[in-house]
């Protein structure tokens, strides 16, 4: 026990006293472990909007029959589904049934108080459904207002009323597949108990506007049941089948109870909490990975400085073992520390990820903090894993440092460019080596979408591990360096030149330790900016090539326009030729080519399809050979994007077996065309009746016009009543919101940015604690007669050599990587492509970062006391 009390004491008088030296260094911490912190946040939070929406159609629902197969998210999934009126009425007869009722959903989205669509929370979409009014069945209880009565009046959720700023009289606009209509709210309800359900946000509406609206005539999707208290549930859903089966005898029939649908749809819930868990850990990770680098160099730096210190202490007894608990102990103060600041910071980030998703439908319905357990420990074991993983190495040198070495404490550090380090770093080599091959052999192997992104990811992942073979080999790459930018300091100062070489010379290691932080943030900036710009503007000048629109309607997110509308911006004056797109996603289900890599069957994800037609399209977008084919595009037939076509092996010929509305249907591939015009279409094309029986109810997503500037006036007067329509050329639809862009940059940029600052914290700190380092040189400099400013120059100059090395390096690395992945995943969207400006911004951004870090340490370390020099050391 007495040991541990001397170790307890000698860690917080290092503490005490050189808590000025680890302000930087929990800061790094902090930010690192704040992304972690964040990320949990957002998920949390996601959570508890789940649970704040908490209700479902399907709560007061015995069973639910439809024919078809199972409505795994509920019947909109499947709403090409017919139950007839006379049907309900058969099944609401049986023995057994309370009450029994139509069913269906149909995509809507409703304007709030402010003139914006009100955005469905948690993944949700928003669905108009029929008034239920048998109270044993209905799920919705008015807690304000009225029951609608006509085809104008609507209820709403209670999410929807708080989200919309809506409340009962209020006149606003419902924009549904066919038309946008004026409706007034006259009653808000909460869902099966909850404020909403988990599909998302519910208006309801009298119920024949519904069917009318979804097409279905005098029948419904699906059917609801309210069984009797006591009733056999297998034995009724065995009569209910039969019922809705000898009315369709043709087609499968699916009765399960509401408990099945309701589960289904938190699985659903669950598998999209699962897919954000997954994206935010692997951004979450390069935060981490930022920090342990971050700390392991400052780690490093602090235990040369207190070499003659520890020296000391093995000197009078303590082992090694002793030695490595006292800095272990250290870290853990610093990592407890960097965990508490992570905790506050998180809560910023997870504002930031809100604010960046919430219009690609994961708003989290404006829900609070949540300060539970379950966000307090993670974050603080985190900090302290990250704070004790990076003191390792400088712990394990420095009780392993003979005690005689440490007490001459010699100026020059040739550690740096010892055996060691050199057999440290191949390792790392041969990783990032195995890495580049395993990217090769992904692309080789499976030349789907699945094998792209993971060669693409391999490919990433080797350039991490070779920035860390990198920062390991620094020391190797500074004395030539040095000796270069020595040189050109003797040339533009003689009094400082000589020894700002002798400096930056004799220790490389810690110039490296500076250089490689820089280089890491250099490296993440211009990967980051590089992959957005030439995903972003590839995509933009591929799809741009191919488009002869003059203009393109879309909508700023939601889910598009009414076809009523998209007939008004058709019919403006001066346009001469426009297309509707509709866009739908189906499952091919046949032929799903054999497996390329062996046990592991082929996957063919859902395509993005689009319905239009084929003589429009042809004249709006150059499709080169498959131009007349499409022209000529009829009911049956399916045009498929090229590279899609040769992945999957779908030659023109090919018969495709889909999935629609109402079961499967077979459509024979007529032409495929080139990815310029694939940017535009999707991933296949196919004709106005064939999108519509894939989904009945499908929003209009663009509209592509030819005609004069001036026509912009008409169209804009065409979509006064969609609030999120917008109006662009080409080009600013292709990197817009409606542009089909597969990735948010904006989360990106909320992720690397902390990571970058954290970098930069290092920076500082490094360069902060370098020139700590040397307090009795610079005293003794002094005494020997040189100037402050003489001091200062000596510091900039070593500021000048990490800036050339983390600069050179870090953008050299990056490009390195970005041209791998670009020639692992053969995609000429990506590539080392940047703004003209950007490269400069970078350099001049690591200049001045560097140099400002460098101001406080050269003003310190140029009035440093001899005498306290020497007393200190």
């Amino acid at each position: 026990m007495a040991g541990v009390r001397i170790l307890w004491l000698i860690t917080r008088r290092t503490v005490a006293e050189r808590w000025p030296r680890l302000v930087g260094t929990i800061a790094a911490g902090a930010l690192a472990t704040g992304l972690l912190a964040g990320s949990l946040q957002f998920i949390l939070q996601f959570a508890a909007a789940t649970d704040d929406v908490g209700g479902s159609e399907y709560a007061t629902v015995s069973l639910v029959a439809r024919p078809g197969d199972a409505p795994v998210r509920g019947p909109e999934s499947g709403s090409g589904a017919r139950v007839s009126a006379a049907t309900v009425e058969q099944v609401a007869a049986l023995p057994g049934v309370v009450a029994a009722a139509g069913d269906a959903a149909v995509p809507a989205e409703i304007v709030g108080a402010e003139g914006r669509v009100v955005a469905p929370p948690v993944g949700g979409g928003s669905h108009l459904r029929p008034w239920i009014a048998a109270p044993q069945l209905s799920p919705y209880a008015l807690v304000a207002g009225r029951a609608p009565e006509a085809a104008d009046e609507v209820v709403i959720d209670r999410q929807t009323a708080r989200g919309g700023d809506l409340r009962p009289g209020d006149v606003t606009v419902l924009l549904l597949p066919d038309e946008a209509i004026r409706v007034t709210v006259v009653g808000v309800v909460t869902v099966g108990g909850g404020d909403g359900s988990v599909s998302g946000l519910t208006v309801l509406t009298e119920p024949a506007r519904v069917r009318r609206t979804a097409g279905l005539g005098d029948d419904w999707q699906a059917l609801w049941v309210a069984a009797a208290p006591g009733i056999d549930r297998a034995a009724l859903a065995t009569r209910v089948r039969d019922v809705v089966a000898g009315a369709n005898p043709d087609a499968q029939v699916w009765v399960g109870t509401g408990a099945e649908v309701q589960a289904s749809q938190r699985r659903t819930l669950a598998e999209l909490a699962a897919q954000i868990t997954t994206n935010l850990g692997m951004l979450a990770l390069v935060g981490a990975f930022v920090g342990v680098f971050v700390l392991a160099g400052t780690f490093g730096t602090l235990a040369r400085q207190r070499s003659r210190e520890l020296a000391l202490l093995l000197t009078v007894g303590m082992t090694p073992r002793q030695v490595r608990l006292l800095l272990r102990a250290e870290a853990v103060v610093v990592g407890l520390a960097a965990g508490l600041l992570g905790l506050l910071l998180g809560l910023g980030v997870a504002r930031l990820l809100a604010a960046s998703l919430a219009g690609t439908g994961l708003d989290t319905g404006g829900v609070g903090p949540q300060l539970g357990l379950a966000y307090l420990l993670p974050p603080l074991a985190a900090g302290l894993l990250i704070a004790w993983s990076a003191s390792a190495r400088p712990a394990w040198r420095a009780s392993l440092a003979p005690p005689v070495e440490s007490l001459a404490a010699s100026s020059a550090d040739p550690s740096g460019r010892s055996r060691r380090r050199l057999v440290a770093a191949l390792p790392v080599l041969a990783l990032a080596g195995m890495f580049v091959a395993l990217s090769f052999l992904a692309r080789r192997e499976d030349p789907t979408p699945q094998g792209v992104t993971s060669a693409g990811a391999a490919a990433i992942l080797a350039g991490l591990l070779l920035l860390s073979a990198l920062a390991v080999l620094g020391p190797y790459v500074v004395p030539p360096l040095g000796r270069l930018v020595g040189a050109l300091a003797v040339t533009l100062r003689p009094d400082v030149g000589r020894m700002a070489r002798a400096f930056i010379v004799r220790s490389p290691r810690r110039v490296a330790a500076a250089a490689s932080l820089l280089m890491l943030t250099v490296a993440l900036a211009t990967v980051t900016w590089s992959l957005v710009t030439s995903i972003t503007e590839g995509r933009a000048d591929r799809g741009t090539v191919a488009v002869r629109a003059d203009l393109v309607v879309s909508t700023d997110g939601g889910s598009g326009l009414p076809a009523s509308v998209a007939a008004d911006v058709a019919a403006v004056a001066g346009v001469r030729e426009s297309a509707d797109l509709v866009r739908a996603r189906t499952t091919v289900t046949d032929p799903i080519p054999p497996p390329r890599v062996r046990g592991r069957p082929t996957v063919v994800p859902p395509l993005a399809v689009t319905g239009a037609r084929g003589a429009a399209v042809a004249t709006l977008v150059d499709l080169g050979a498959a131009g007349p084919p499409v022209s000529r595009l009829t009911d049956g037939q399916i045009a498929v994007a090229a590279e899609l076509a040769e992945a999957y092996d779908w030659p023109v010929g090919t018969r495709l077996t889909v999935r629609d509305a109402a079961g499967v249907q077979s459509l024979e591939v007529v032409a495929t065309y080139s990815p310029e015009a694939q940017v535009m279409l999707g991933d296949a094309l196919v004709s106005p009746a064939t999108i519509r029986a894939i989904d009945p109810v499908a929003f209009v997503s663009a509209v592509l016009i030819a005609g004069p500037g001036p026509v912009a006036d008409g169209l804009r007067e065409a979509v006064a009543d969609v609030p999120t329509a917008r109006i662009d050329p080409p080009r600013a639809y292709l990197t817009g919101p409606g542009g089909g862009l597969v990735f948010d940059p904006m989360l990106l940029y909320v992720f690397l940015g902390v990571a970058i600052v954290t970098a930069l914290f290092g920076v500082a700190t490094t360069l902060s604690l370098s020139v700590a380092e040397r307090t009795r040189e610079f005293g003794v400099l002094g005494a020997v007669g040189a100037a402050e400013r003489q001091i200062q120059a000596l510091v900039r100059w070593e500021a000048a050599t990490v800036v050339v090395l983390g600069t050179g390096l870090g953008v050299t690395t990056a490009l390195g990587v970005v041209r791998l992945a670009q020639v692992v995943t053969d995609s000429d969207l990506i590539a080392a492509r940047l703004p003209g400006y950007a490269l400069p911004v970078i350099v001049l951004g690591a200049v001045a970062v560097t140099l400002l870090a460098s101001v406080l340490p050269g003003r310190r370390a140029a009035r440093v006391p001899v005498l306290l020099a020497v007393h200190r050391e």
